[in-house]
């Protein structure tokens, strides 16, 4: 985040309008704001070029943001999804674009790791929906069992859950990540997104979407799975 005489800039790769492709939610009409930067390396992450901030950099202030939503949704009310990357490595900047967006009257969209819930608890307040994904260690290198506990507990109604499964998921790792969501609210939406196939891991065959959903409806019948909807559409 940078600081400048005319207030304060994030790192954004992009800002454009599209569908919703994952989650509870696909189908739905949304600006996506896509924050540079993330605490995280998954092996399924199919914007890793967002990972890290270059030189080449781009920076948005809030002003900025705010002006390219209205021209994108044409001045209307509309959902704003906060994406990266991790949005809230920004959690300062959100302070002041989410009550922007807000006196808009657009519906908040925060897509997360999860891992940061006392970042999170500085913008609470503006959110209206949270995407959280579940990292499991097949993929993202360790588990993260407190910090998502903590954030759900935090986020609390707001919230569904992504379990990002590849051809590395483990079925115990569908079971603790449902066991944990469970453990918060057995109300909490539980999504199985079936990862696409990139350079470090490959999307599950049939038979292990299946078990994997299974192990998981164990502790929340309601768990189901799910395709990147986009990725199918071909759009961003």
């Amino acid at each position: 985040m940078r600081t400048t005489n005319t207030g304060i800039k994030a790192p954004v790769s992009e800002i454009f309008l599209s569908h919703q492709g994952e989650g509870v939610f696909v189908g739905e009409l949304q600006v996506f704001v896509r924050f540079v930067g993330c605490n995280l390396r998954c092996d399924y992450c199919d914007t890793a070029e967002n990972q890290v901030i270059t030189e080449q950099q781009q920076y948005f202030s809030v002003d900025g943001i705010i002006a390219r939503v209205k021209k994108l949704s044409g001045g209307k009310p509309i959902t704003v999804s906060l994406t990266g990357g991790e949005p809230l490595l920004y959690a300062g900047f959100l302070t002041k674009l989410l009550p922007a967006l807000k006196k808009m009257k657009c519906k908040t969209y925060l897509e997360t790791n999860g891992t940061l819930p006392e970042l999170y608890k500085k913008v609470a307040r503006w959110v209206d929906v949270v995407s959280m994904d579940v990292k499991v260690a097949s993929a993202c290198k360790a588990n993260y069992w407190a910090e998502h506990r903590a954030f759900l507990l935090a986020a609390k109604s707001k919230a569904f859950v992504k379990l990002v499964i590849t051809d590395k998921t483990t079925v115990a790792e569908s079971a603790k990540a449902a066991a944990v969501v469970r453990a918060v609210s057995s109300t909490i939406p539980f999504v199985l997104q079936i990862a696409s196939s990139v350079k470090h891991c490959k999307t599950p065959s049939p038979e292990t979407v299946f078990t994997l959903t299974q192990a998981a409806r164990k502790r929340i019948p309601h768990a189901f799975a799910c395709p990147q909807m986009h990725k199918i559409w071909e759009v961003r």
